[in-house]
């Protein structure tokens, strides 16, 4: 009778360790799937069992994050590193053996392999260009536009490990944003707007001693295209090329345009553009300005037009 009941509380005995480990072997299995956050089903867990004598608190420093996680003895740093959810990568630099065990205290920190492209910029400063012109009354300084930097990139391409670069070579370089230079106007009487000259011959007055045909009081107006755009006979628009009534003053034609007085003077330019204002006779001629607010600036004035040469 004695003997079985030791054999009865022997057994008991068995089931009893049996279920105790099954209990641990289950909690650890919980706190592997740990992610580190807080307020996560398995970071409360893994907090209600911290007073496991098992299991000890470890920090993960990855990613510019730390994350704290409960790792138990035996386990590995990289099962350490998967209860916070990181995974090592092939170049990655680890502060400890990837399969070697942690400890209580340590600190595990991941140092990403970086391979990517990354830009360096240069300021390129602007210029500022006076320009002195009768488009505006003498003595008047107007700033047309401000000015911006442009910028110069280098592109590189970077391998680093964290913020250490271990090599890098230059891709590329070159002008990325051009530059816009600060223009500003300062009038000045009898100052031509166009910049071309076909040297021709003048008389005191510095008016065309020569020319074909003379239109007086002749009503112009100004107009502006953006960088790149043509005119009706295939010339660039630009500062000199004209807009005119091909009938009455063919294209390719050599003019020289002032107002009566002498004040405005537009210069020598060459017809080269249309438009339904000069087709209708609402205006003679239309004179192309580098900017915008100049051609505002230009209004409706009263010019005299001389066509010093007809196209052959």
């Amino acid at each position: 009778m004695a003997t079985k009941i030791l054999g009865s509380l022997a057994l008991a005995a068995v089931v009893l360790v049996f279920t105790a480990f099954c209990a641990a072997t289950a909690r650890k299995a919980d706190t592997r799937f740990n992610s580190g956050i807080e307020g996560s089903p398995a970071y409360s867990y893994a907090a209600k069992t911290a007073g496991d004598d098992n299991s000890f608190p470890v920090a993960i420093v990855c990613d510019g994050d730390i994350i704290r996680v409960r790792a138990s003895m035996g386990d590995s740093v990289e099962e350490t590193l998967a209860l916070g959810g990181v995974v090592a990568g092939p170049k990655d630099i680890i502060n400890h053996p990837l399969y070697g065990p942690v400890d209580p205290g340590d600190k595990i920190v991941v140092e990403r392999y970086i391979k990517a492209d990354f830009n360096e910029d240069e300021e390129i400063p602007f210029e500022t260009i006076t320009v002195t012109t009768s488009l505006v009354k003498p003595g008047v300084t107007l700033v047309v536009s401000e000015g911006s930097k442009g910028i110069y990139r280098r592109v590189y391409e970077r391998e680093m490990i964290g913020s250490k670069i271990t090599e890098e070579i230059l891709k590329s370089e070159g002008e990325y944003k051009a530059p816009v230079n600060r223009k500003v106007l300062v009038g000045e009487a009898g100052a031509p707007v166009s910049d071309l000259d076909f040297e021709w011959e003048t008389d005191a007055n510095g008016l065309p001693a020569t020319y074909e045909a003379l239109i007086t009081g002749g009503r112009s107006a100004g107009y502006y295209a953006a960088p790149g755009a043509m005119t009706a006979s295939g010339r660039p628009a630009a500062v000199g090329y004209v807009a005119v009534n091909p009938g009455v003053i063919p294209y390719g034609s050599k003019l020289y345009i002032t107002s009566g007085d002498g004040s405005f003077v537009y210069g020598y330019a060459i017809a080269a553009d249309t438009g339904s204002s000069l087709m209708q006779g609402v205006i003679d001629i239309d004179l192309f300005y580098a900017s915008y607010l100049e051609s505002c600036l230009n209004e409706i004035r009263s010019v005299d037009i001389y066509i010093l040469e007809y196209p052959e």
